[in-house]
């Protein structure tokens, strides 16, 4: 299973906020899909996912504040499911 994490958004912010997710727990997401929106005070910045597997935990609701280094969802690696 992978982690991944909040990412770095700009030198001065340290967290924002979980505006939406895209997917939820059982999809499949491709590498570079895009997962989350977290908003800030100055930008919503798009969480994409660094490598392709299926979420199998989401580790934050929306409007939840998250931050920067913290976990965010959790993959199991592997292709796309047949079908």
């Amino acid at each position: 299973d992978y982690v991944v994490k909040v990412p770095h958004m700009a030198d001065s912010i340290s967290e924002g906020s979980l505006k939406q997710w895209n997917k939820k727990v059982g999809d499949y997401v491709a590498l570079d899909e895009e997962i989350a929106t977290i908003e800030t005070d100055k930008v919503d910045v798009a969480v994409n996912s660094p490598k392709a597997g299926t979420i199998v935990e989401l580790y934050a609701k929306e409007e939840d504040t998250v931050a920067v280094g913290a976990d965010l969802f959790k993959l199991e690696l592997g292709d796309a499911p047949a079908g």
